[in-house]
């Protein structure tokens, strides 16, 4: 559940990237989305984790 984040922005950096500037903006994009994600997928464990 936590790593969910991960594959979604990939691929959805994929694709603008793809859609911006081709093969090239594909790769940048696919980039962004994989730092996007990982950020994500920590924010989320945080959440769920709670305070202590």
């Amino acid at each position: 559940m936590g790593c969910l984040p991960v594959p979604l922005s990939f691929l959805l950096g994929f694709g603008i990237g793809y859609v911006v500037n081709g093969t090239q903006g594909a790769l940048w994009g696919a980039g962004a989305g994989l730092l996007v994600g990982i950020a994500g997928m920590g924010w989320l464990v945080h959440l769920m984790r709670g305070r202590r």
